[in-house]
């Protein structure tokens, strides 16, 4: 899941003949748009390398996706008619509420009441509207968040304990255990890979 500002296309840059096409993908997404085919298998992988990458190389990489989408010609747009529209956008500042409250809370333990709170829901209410919105528990959204987190830690020579504690992590074992999880591989033999020990 990639964020950007609300009105990162909109800036100067964006309005460049050569980002035409992006700018024009921005406008046709506004109430939603969905990918299929071999766009979205194209699109999936090279967002999968986003975490890899220091920041300038992830803009570019990210403008790359953009282009890859703008002149794809395998979408749906979403959410045609004005109610459904209103409905999601409602959607998309819940769900911007969530994740700016994830970004903000991972270096400390996060309670799911808490988070559930901030969107006007019990807890048993957001567990289920999550997992429906994003296919994922808030337990595993939030460990994939702070994994993500944790390999740009260890890529800039952070040593696995101090990753481990930055990314709100209180144990040392489950941090590797969920580390492996979600990578593959454990975070030693990740900073071995990137040539980092």
């Amino acid at each position: 899941m990639v964020q950007f500002r609300q009105f990162f296309y909109e800036e100067s840059f964006y309005k460049q003949p050569e980002m035409q096409l992006i700018y024009a993908l921005m406008e046709r997404a506004q109430t939603g748009i969905a990918f299929f085919g071999e766009t979205k298998k194209q699109a999936g992988l090279l967002l999968k390398k986003l975490t890899e990458y220091a920041s300038f190389e992830q803009l570019i990489l990210l403008i790359q996706v953009f282009q890859l989408l703008a002149e794809s010609k395998e979408y749906t747009l979403l959410h045609t008619r004005p109610i459904a529209a209103h409905a999601a956008i409602k959607e998309q500042e819940r769900m911007h509420v969530i994740y700016k409250y994830v970004e903000t809370h991972f270096q400390i333990p996060i309670k799911i009441i808490d988070i559930a709170s901030k969107v006007n829901l019990t807890e048993a209410a957001f567990c289920r509207y999550f997992k429906k919105a994003t296919k994922l528990t808030y337990t595993d959204f939030v460990n994939q968040y702070r994994i993500n987190h944790a390999k740009k830690l260890l890529m800039h020579n952070t040593n696995v304990t101090e990753a481990c504690y930055d990314t709100g992590f209180e144990s040392l074992s489950y941090f590797n255990k969920i580390f492996k999880k979600i990578t593959g591989e454990n975070p030693s033999s990740f900073r071995k890979r990137k040539g980092l020990d």
